[in-house]
């Protein structure tokens, strides 16, 4: 003789049935569509009124090798040397990257409208510095090693002596030009020139003018001693901007790892 569930079984298996339901359909819910706002970014650090302090760099080398040679040359290496990078060899990668090369202070790589809004930001085992081509000197930024906030499974890469990212600053791209195109688009009412459209061209511009130092330090190290580099997107950015010292217009794009090349296996772990 066989027995049927009681009332009470079956009631407790619709509710539980329901509840799955509503479950596996919020978390199958396609992106854009959940009701939840992302959290917002809470930086840890602070921003602290004390007077800055500044570290010369020396003189950029005079590199000789021919851009030729350079082409050539350019490669990515992911095995570095914990040897410290020297300042005339730091010195000389910044200022290829982002340095002034004219007497009216434009720089050495390119910028949308001259907008320069790409910081260079140096992480080393000293703390945090960022490049001021004005001066041709490192701004100490805070004390703690973020050098490791930067990785995201590349462990290979902790031996490096130095992190360099490139911070995209919005709020230099309000230029009177961008202003008045906004307010032109609004006249106008075309889909193909509104504010959206403009917004999306700035954000590509900012990548660009990232994207050409990033060319800019290759070369460098192409052209110089045993120096080697590479280029990496694959970061935390919520994390690292939670950590690193920049403000709300401020964006970490990209990440690049600098530093001599490895000799031997060992280097890599010791």
């Amino acid at each position: 003789m066989t027995h049927s569930p009681s009332r009470s079984l079956l009631e407790d298996l619709r509710v539980n049935t329901r509840r799955l339901r509503r479950h596996f359909a919020t978390i199958s819910r396609p992106l854009g569509v959940t009701d939840l706002k992302p959290e917002p970014i809470i930086r840890q650090h602070s921003h602290r009124n004390d007077p800055p302090i500044y570290r010369d760099l020396p003189p950029p080398k005079n590199l000789t090798m021919g851009l030729t040679d350079a082409l050539k040359a350019r490669s990515t290496h992911r095995a570095f040397s914990d040897e410290p990078l020297t300042d005339e060899d730091l010195a000389t990668i910044l200022w290829a990257a982002d340095g002034i090369n004219r007497p009216d202070g434009r720089r050495t790589t390119p910028s949308s409208l001259n907008w320069r809004e790409v910081d260079i930001y140096v992480l080393k085992a000293n703390g945090t510095w960022r490049y001021e081509p004005e001066g041709h000197r490192l701004r100490f930024i805070d004390l703690p090693d973020l050098r490791e906030e930067t990785l995201f499974a590349q462990p290979f890469l902790k031996s490096a002596p130095v992190q360099l990212v490139m911070v995209s600053d919005v709020s230099r791209t309000e230029s009177r030009l961008m202003r008045f195109g906004k307010k032109l688009a609004k006249t106008v009412g075309s889909r193909a020139w509104s504010e959206d459209k403009i917004d999306e061209m700035m954000t590509r511009s900012m990548t660009i003018d990232a994207a050409v130092k990033v060319q800019a330090v290759y070369l460098a190290c192409a052209a110089l001693d045993n120096v080697g580099c590479v280029c990496r997107t694959g970061f935390d950015q919520t994390a690292l901007m939670r950590v690193l010292p920049i403000n709300e217009n401020q964006t970490p794009v990209l990440c690049m790892t600098v530093g001599y090349k490895a000799k031997r296996w060992l280097d890599t772990i010791m």
